[in-house]
Formats: structure tokens, C-alpha cells, sequence
């Protein structure tokens, strides 16, 4: 737009109280959130039988997330030097949400030449990512059949994804954005 100002108009402007009072009222009532980075850590230690479970992130009510990166390593063991299971036994990683598998991998050891399978990471774009919506959690899930990597082994995990308000109030009263998928990834 462009506006010629002469001596004496008035120019009529919202302060940003008067605009956030204004998309609060779009919303229903709620303020809205732009969408924002989510970062989780976990860190646990494996039971006796070198397994765990370990929450990572529970996604706030009102609110998905897409989560794009995960990152899960062992104590004592680093890409260059990957742990690796031993001939013929049995390793598998699972990501859960809500204690639904919806990622994961196993490998099983061989004589030779068996990938290293910790540390692991995921990298998905955006729309394939892990979707969470209103309070689900997600949790990392491994062991091993076999000899295991160890008891009382530390473990961690890391996430990263985006967190966004799941109404939209450009689609009108009542509308939600892509909510959870009937997929399990985007």
C-alpha cells in the first residue's frame, strides 16, 4: 500500500499487545504459538540383560511435533569405532511412540564383516519425520539375544524435530492442522 501523509492525518497502528490481543481472539481464546526447534536428551542405563527402555520426549497437550533427527549411542563406543554384535547373536533398536513401534532396525551378527549398528541415527525431512500430537511420548526401545553389550551400560538419546500449535487459525473455527497421521511417518 502507499499512503501520501499530509500535515495534520492521523495514521491508525496496532501496538504488538493490540495484535497479540487480536490473534488470541482468532484462536479462540489461546495465544498462538509459532512453531519452534523441540531438542530432547535421555539418558539411561541398561537393565541386567543389556536392555532398555527410555522415554525421550512427551509432546505438550495443544501441540504436535515432527520429530526429523534422532541420535541413540552407547557408553564406550563412537563411530569410528561402532559396537557391533557378536557372531550370531541378535541386536534391535526400536523408536516408539506412544510404546507403538514406528521406527527401528535389527541387525543380526555375523563371522565377518557385520555393520556397526551404535551409534544410530535417524534423519528424515520434514514430512516424513515421527509425528506426536496432545501428550504422545516418544521412547527408544534396544537389546540384544545373545551375548548383550553389557549391563548398567549408559545409553543416550537425542531428538530433534519442530514443535507447532495443532490449530491453525487461518483454516477457520474448529480446524486443526495435519493432525496425527493415520501413517505412522508423515
Amino acid at each position: 500500500m502507499k499512503f501520501t501523509l499530509v500535515p495534520g492525518a492521523e495514521i491508525d497502528a496496532l501496538t504488538p499487545e493490540e495484535f497479540g490481543d487480536i490473534l488470541a481472539e482468532l484462536a479462540g481464546g489461546g495465544r498462538v504459538r509459532p512453531e519452534e526447534v523441540v531438542r530432547a536428551e535421555a539418558n539411561g542405563k541398561t537393565d541386567g540383560s543389556g536392555a532398555i527402555t527410555l522415554p525421550v520426549y512427551t509432546v505438550p497437550v495443544g501441540m504436535q511435533a515432527v520429530i526429523t533427527r534422532l541420535y541413540v549411542a552407547d557408553d564406550g563406543h563412537s563411530f569410528g569405532s561402532p559396537y557391533t554384535p557378536a557372531a550370531g547373536n541378535y541386536f534391535g533398536l526400536e523408536v516408539l511412540r506412544n510404546d507403538i513401534v514406528v521406527e527401528g532396525f535389527s541387525a543380526v551378527g555375523l563371522a565377518a564383516n557385520t555393520p556397526g549398528v551404535l551409534p544410530w541415527t535417524m534423519n528424515q525431512g520434514r514430512s516424513q519425520g515421527i509425528r506426536l500430537s496432545n501428550g504422545d511420548s516418544l521412547s527408544i526401545r534396544f537389546g540384544q539375544v545373545g551375548a548383550n553389550p553389557g549391563a548398567n551400560l549408559g545409553v543416550t538419546c537425542r531428538a530433534q524435530g519442530w514443535l507447532e500449535p495443532l490449530f491453525d487459525p487461518d483454516a477457520g473455527e474448529g480446524q486443526r492442522r495435519r493432525g496425527p497421521s493415520t501413517r505412522d511417518r508423515g
